[in-house]
C-alpha cells in the first residue's frame, strides 16, 4: 500500500511536469490570453457538473437492490465528491469510489449494498468507456481521419474490451472472497476470517445485482448519456475563446481525450496526459495545439469552481462527525475503566 501511494505521488508530479512543459511550449502568455478572451462566462462551464452528476447519480441508483437505493440528493452529493476526489486527490482513481460508498452508508445503506454498487458502477464506467472510445474512433472516420491513428485506437479498444470482460468474470468468480480467503490461509488469523466472511457477503451482493440485467442495461445507457452531455462543455468553451469548432470535433476531443486520460489512471486527475491527448487529437482533426491545450484546461474549471469546495465541505463534515463521536468514545472508555477499578 505504501509503495502504491509513493507511485501515485510520483505519477502526479510527472503529470504536472508534462502539463507545465506543454504550457511552456505554447507560451504562458499566449495560453493565459486565450483563456482570458473567454472572460467571466468561462465560469459557466462549471455548471456542466449539474447534469453530469445528476445523470451519473441516476445511473448509480439503479445498481442498488430495488427499494434499498439511497435518496437522490445523497447519491448526487456522493457522486459529486467521488468524482472530484478522483480528479483532485492522489487516489489512483479508486479512492473516490470508497468515499461514495462511505457517504451512502452514513445514510443508512448497508455495507454490502454500498460496496457492490460501487463495484458495478466502476464496471459500468469501464463498459461505457469502451463504447465512448468506439464512438470517438467513428467520429474520426466521419472527419476523414484514417491511417495509424485509427488502427492504434482499434487495438487499444480491443485490449480494453478484453480487460473489462476479465474484470466481470473475476467478479462472478468471487473476487473479494478469494482475496480475503487467500490472506486468511496465509496468515491463519481470526481477523482475516471475519474479513473473508464480509468479503463473501459482498461477492454475493455483486452476483445478485448482475442478475437484474434490465437495470444494468438501463444504468449503462444512462451513464453513456452523461458522457454525451459534457461534449457541450468543449463546444461552448471553444465558442467563448473565439475558436469555434463543430460538434463532431468537440465529440472527438471529449471521447478520445477521456479514453486517453482513463488509460493513465495512475496519474491523478490525468494531469498532463489529458492535455497531451487533446493536443494529439487536435492535430488529427485540424485544431491548433494552443487551442486544444486551452480547451483541455477549460474542462478543469469545474475542478476548481465545484470540486475544491465540494471536497472542502466533505472534509468539514467528516471532521465534525469525528469531533462529535470522540466524546462518546471517551465516555465509554471512562466507564469501562471505572468498572475495572
Amino acid at each position: 500500500m505504501k509503495r502504491l501511494k509513493i507511485l501515485t505521488w510520483v505519477m502526479l508530479l510527472a503529470g504536472l511536469a508534462v502539463l507545465t512543459g506543454l504550457i511552456a511550449w505554447q507560451g504562458v502568455g499566449e495560453v493565459s490570453d486565450t483563456i482570458a478572451r473567454g472572460g467571466w462566462p468561462m465560469l459557466l462551464l462549471a455548471f456542466f457538473f449539474v447534469p453530469q452528476c445528476a445523470i451519473f447519480a441516476a445511473s448509480w441508483r439503479l445498481l442498488f437492490p430495488p427499494g434499498r437505493e439511497p435518496g437522490f440528493v445523497r447519491a448526487f452529493g456522493a457522486m459529486t465528491v467521488g468524482i472530484y476526489a478522483n480528479s483532485l486527490l492522489p487516489l489512483a482513481d479508486m479512492g473516490g469510489e470508497i468515499i461514495k460508498a462511505r457517504i451512502v452508508m452514513k445514510g443508512g445503506v448497508s455495507g454490502a449494498d454500498a460496496g457492490a454498487s460501487v463495484v458495478l458502477d466502476k464496471t459500468i464506467q469501464t463498459i461505457t468507456l469502451v463504447c465512448w472510445a468506439i464512438i470517438g474512433l467513428l467520429t474520426l472516420l466521419a472527419l476523414k481521419v484514417a491511417g495509424p491513428a485509427i488502427y492504434g485506437g482499434a487495438i487499444a479498444v480491443a485490449l480494453l474490451t478484453l480487460g473489462t470482460a476479465g474484470f466481470i468474470v473475476v467478479q462472478h468468480k468471487g473476487m473479494f472472497g478469494g482475496m480475503a480467503g487467500a490472506a486468511e490461509r496465509m496468515t491463519g488469523g481470526e481477523s482475516w476470517a471475519r474479513i473473508a466472511g464480509g468479503a463473501r457477503e459482498l461477492d454475493r451482493a455483486v452476483r445478485d445485482l448482475y442478475r437484474n440485467r434490465g437495470r444494468l442495461a438501463a444504468a449503462s445507457a444512462i451513464r453513456l448519456l452523461g458522457r454525451f452531455v459534457l461534449v457541450g462543455e468543449i463546444w461552448l468553451a471553444a465558442q467563448l475563446i473565439g475558436q469555434p469548432i463543430g460538434v463532431l470535433e468537440a465529440l472527438a476531443l471529449r471521447s478520445l481525450g477521456l479514453s486517453i486520460r482513463s488509460a493513465a489512471f495512475l496519474v491523478p486527475g490525468g494531469y498532463g496526459i489529458q492535455e497531451g491527448g487533446y493536443v494529439a487529437i487536435g492535430a488529427l482533426i485540424g485544431i491548433p495545439p494552443d487551442t486544444a491545450l486551452v480547451l483541455s484546461l477549460a474542462t478543469r474549471i469545474r475542478d476548481l469552481v465545484v470540486g475544491v469546495p465540494a471536497l472542502a465541505a466533505w472534509q468539514w463534515r467528516e471532521g465534525r462527525a469525528l469531533r462529535r463521536d470522540r466524546p462518546a468514545v471517551k465516555s465509554e472508555t471512562s466507564r469501562a475503566t471505572d468498572g475495572d477499578a
